[in-house]
């Protein structure tokens, strides 16, 4: 029976070994952080940023200069419903011809999505109505793409292979639409932290990640042989830094997994509510990328995590003596 493979940091061992591998719901606090706990922290300043630029962009889509809108002071409320948070839609995990199906909705991203556009639309209409003036250019483009795009669209209206060829070129061109963008991709944003953009891009991604994180709080993530080759390094620069001798591997028959489901997010691994049994799992301790990659990782040489017993840290000897010299030991 093919086997799934999860990674976790070894101090975490003992917690398995005596609880199981187990949903964070459902077990007691982890000594390390997981994955997705660190992912968030690694990368949520340049996430910010980048969903900042994305918002400039998409102003500059309706007709506003990066430079207008970074200095325009306009705000509207930030508010998301919350709707559907941590919910999913729940699909059996299962291999067909060697594809997986359809990847689950996240049904909490999906509305926080909604929301964002409201917000997005609701502040692109207090820009008009406060009268931040447009990049003529930029309109006078975005105008001309729309009147090209409307008459492609118009069945009523007969138009000749020449006609129809030149309005398609209008449509797709936007010099000053592209200057905008690679000007926005060159902004050094870090200074406009209390922009309303940089606050929204900040509370919507927050709002992803706790979702995200209410997701994984409920679940234990596994993969197969071949998609954990591929996901080995991200989980461990997220979990230990890239320290590897910090790692443990855990593998279980797929039989032992109660009521697998497909990942959300990813679509190449399965999920399970429900706690795996620690006399199912069997662990290694160290494994270099290399062996994982080249598959001799998956071999003979794995161990029982119930036998597990952590080492024995032995004092330094030399530490030890300079404490008491010190007069830190007593």
């Amino acid at each position: 029976m093919p086997y799934l493979y999860h990674t976790t940091n070894k101090a975490n061992l003992v917690g398995i070994r005596d609880s199981g591998m187990a949903p964070a719901s459902k077990r007691p606090a982890s000594r390390a952080l997981g994955a997705t706990q660190q992912n968030r922290i690694d990368t949520r300043e340049s996430k910010r940023l980048v969903g900042f630029k994305k918002f400039l962009k998409k102003l500059a889509e309706e007709g506003y200069a990066p430079r207008t809108i970074l200095d325009s002071a306009v705000r509207v409320n930030i508010a998301f419903s919350n709707t559907n948070f941590g919910t999913i839609e729940e699909l059996p995990y299962a291999r067909v011809q060697g594809t997986y199906g359809g990847i689950p909705e996240n049904k909490g991203l999906v509305a926080a999505q909604a929301d964002l556009e409201q917000i997005l639309a609701a502040y692109i209409s207090e820009l008009r109505r406060a009268r931040v003036p447009f990049d003529e250019d930029l309109l006078y483009e975005m105008q001309t793409r729309l009147d090209a795009k409307n008459s492609l669209e118009n069945k009523q209206q007969k138009l000749s292979t020449a006609e129809k060829s030149r309005l398609m070129g209008v449509k797709r061109t936007k010099p000053f639409l592209d200057t905008a963008c690679r000007f926005i991709d060159t902004l050094d944003l870090s200074r406009y932290c209390g922009h309303f953009l940089s606050e929204l891009s900040y509370a919507y991604e927050e709002l992803v990640a706790d979702n995200e994180q209410e997701i994984t709080r409920h679940r234990v993530y596994l993969f197969e042989e071949s998609q954990f080759r591929t996901e080995y390094a991200s989980y461990a620069l997220h979990i230990a830094n890239g320290q590897y001798d910090a790692l443990a591997i855990l593998r279980v028959e797929v039989g032992h997994v109660v009521s697998p489901m497909v990942d959300s997010s990813q679509g190449n691994a399965a999920t399970t509510k429900e706690t795996i049994n620690a006399g199912h799992i069997e662990y290694k301790i160290g494994v270099p990328l290399t062996s994982v990659q080249n598959g001799s990782a998956f071999a003979d040489g794995w161990s029982l995590l119930r036998d597990y017993v952590p080492p024995t840290v032995t004092p330094d000897p030399s530490v030890a003596t300079s404490s008491q010299g010190d007069g830190l030991g007593q």
